[in-house]
């Protein structure tokens, strides 16, 4: 028999386009993920995803049933919202959008606190990129995400923008309390880790990155280009490197910095106010 889980993996598919970021978004193996849609394909008779490698999209069917697929969860989530509320119970499956950052994984500990409290609330951790948050919240993929610069929900903190410098450069003789300017950088070889955070720093200064010479995968990978010389690079500050040696480091003029904050979707389950309390009760005055 169908069930909300086989509609819940569906929509997933639909708002990530993987099977493997669908399994992690339902917290299944991509295995029990790839069942769950076979048997809602096998139950209506006909294929509701082609799947392409690590890609998947919907067929004409699966774009035809999945308004209704979505409907029917949000229903769903109501209904549990309204009970919690008329009995006063906090409970449910919080669904918390996320990336990789420093001021996210100082959170764990907080929230392991909070499920001990509160064992009836799940917390399911989606894992993705800052340019896919506002798009999760606003489909209802996740009820809770953590954000960069929206100005909204919970501010958890700023992590200002530092300039690493191979030693060799002629830049790294430079007085070590001075600041560089994001013209001085932009044609200058650069090392572009994650460049939906760095790219824009430069765009809304009217600039663009001339030479990206590196893109590695992490601001780690980053330091070490750096180091060997591939060029300067970005790095917020919570990532600058505790070995210095073969790097200089100034600060931007003017100063920039991230701000990250956690946003609720529109609508969200009681719980997620809960946790947001609790998480702020606990922050320094």
């Amino acid at each position: 028999m169908m069930n909300l889980l086989h509609w819940r993996v569906l929509v997933a598919v639909a708002d990530t386009g993987s099977l493997a970021q669908a399994a992690e978004q339902c917290a299944l193996s991509s295995a029990a993920a790839s069942q769950a849609l076979s048997e809602l394909e096998q139950q209506l008779g006909a294929p509701l995803v082609l799947r392409e490698g690590r890609q998947a999209r919907l067929t004409a069917l699966g774009e035809e049933v999945i308004g209704d697929a979505r409907q029917m969860l949000a229903l769903y989530h109501s209904l549990r919202q309204r009970v919690a509320k008329r009995l006063g119970l906090h409970h449910g499956c919080i669904h918390l959008g996320a990336f990789e950052h420093p001021l996210f994984d100082a959170l764990a500990g907080p929230l392991a606190e909070f499920r001990a409290l509160h064992p009836q609330v799940q917390i399911q951790t989606v894992h993705g990129q800052p340019a896919d948050m506002p798009a999760w919240l606003a489909r209802g993929s996740v009820d809770l995400a953590l954000t960069l610069d929206s100005g909204q929900g919970l501010a958890l903190g700023k992590d200002d923008w530092w300039v690493a410098v191979p030693a060799a450069h002629p830049l790294a003789r430079r007085d070590r309390g001075s600041r560089l300017r994001l013209g001085e950088l932009a044609s200058l070889p650069f090392v572009l880790a994650h460049p939906e955070q760095v790219q824009p720093l430069f765009a809304r200064a009217g600039l663009a990155l001339e030479n990206v010479s590196r893109q590695p995968a992490d601001w780690a990978a980053a330091v070490s280009c750096v180091r060997e010389g591939y060029g300067v690079s970005l790095l917020p500050a919570s990532c600058l490197p505790a070995r210095r040696e073969g790097v200089a480091l100034f600060g931007l003029a003017p100063a920039l910095a991230q701000r990250l904050s956690l946003v609720a979707r529109e609508g969200a389950q009681p719980a997620v106010a809960v946790l947001l309390d609790y998480l702020k009760a606990g922050q320094p005055a």
